[in-house]
């Protein structure tokens, strides 16, 4: 029944990545009614922080629960904001980010996650003013970098955010493995007309990734715009193949369509009628 070392004890296993046994501590510890007020609600924002990316309904309930115990903090402000940004909820995430950095000025947590909700929310030339002003005082931070590469690629800029990528991931291996850093730098190629460098990249992914249909889908449309016919052919052959791993039957009957298109440009019509009567089914 004694709160202090089932807390500490959570918490260590949190930070040593034991995370079902931490969770039971700290849930055994908010539960605790003879402990302190403070401790309890220490317990439950450290059960907010574990479940906040896989559970973040849970988490938001667990802070919830924290602030009927103590008073509201800064980073309790922030922590709401991420949740719901999470949850797709911009319309309350964006006050609750701003709230958060006029209590944390110049946090960058708080600044790239309302460029984030911003954008989210279609507002691009708000999310722009808010990056462009904290790039200046923090080029290299990759958080911001990264919004602001997906922030340009949604405003039609390829062009401004392929060096902002490329400068990111030579600086930091860790982001230069990163799978969804490597796959926006090659959409981004793509868009700027580099379908070599494009297909470069699509192929690394693709050597860890080989059954991602939509890797093959993307990789195929950077070979047919390099006219290599032959290869994109084979490519979304082995993409169409993979229909239960489509998302769904529409982003399965595109790759069947662009299968088509790179079988008539192969001179391969059977090939080709045999796609769009695929495609046709959907």
């Amino acid at each position: 029944e004694f709160a202090e070392p089932k807390v500490a004890l959570g918490l260590l296993d949190a930070r040593a990545g034991r995370i079902e046994a931490a969770h039971q501590e700290l849930l055994d510890a908010a539960k605790l009614p003879s402990a302190q007020p403070e401790l309890r609600a220490r317990a439950l924002r450290a059960l907010a922080h574990l479940d906040e990316t896989g559970h973040p309904d849970a988490a938001r309930e667990e802070l919830l629960a924290a602030l009927k115990l103590s008073p509201e903090t800064p980073d309790d402000v922030l922590m709401g904001a991420e949740l719901a940004d999470r949850a797709g909820d911009a319309a309350d995430a964006i006050p609750a980010y701003r709230r958060a950095l006029n209590l944390l000025p110049g946090d960058l947590d708080a600044t790239a996650g309302l460029a984030h909700a911003l954008q989210h929310e279609g507002k691009l030339a708000d999310a722009d003013t808010v990056l462009t002003a904290a790039l200046k005082l923090h080029p290299n931070d990759p958080r911001l970098v990264a919004q602001a590469a997906s922030l340009y690629a949604a405003e039609g800029k390829a062009a401004d955010a392929i060096p902002l990528l490329e400068q990111l991931r030579t600086s930091d291996p860790k982001i230069a493995a990163d799978p969804d850093t490597t796959q926006l730098l090659a959409q981004l190629e793509y868009v700027n007309g580099d379908n070599a460098g494009a297909e470069k990249l699509y192929t690394e992914l693709l050597a860890t990734h080989p059954q991602d249909p939509m890797l093959l889908d993307a990789l195929g449309s950077a070979q047919v715009k390099q006219s290599h016919d032959a290869q994109a052919e084979a490519t979304f052959l082995k993409a169409v193949a993979l229909r239960a791993a489509f998302h769904d039957d529409q982003a399965w009957g595109e790759a069947e369509g662009h299968l088509a298109f790179a079988a008539s440009k192969n001179n391969d019509p059977q090939t080709c009628l045999a796609a769009l009567d695929a495609r046709s089914t959907v």
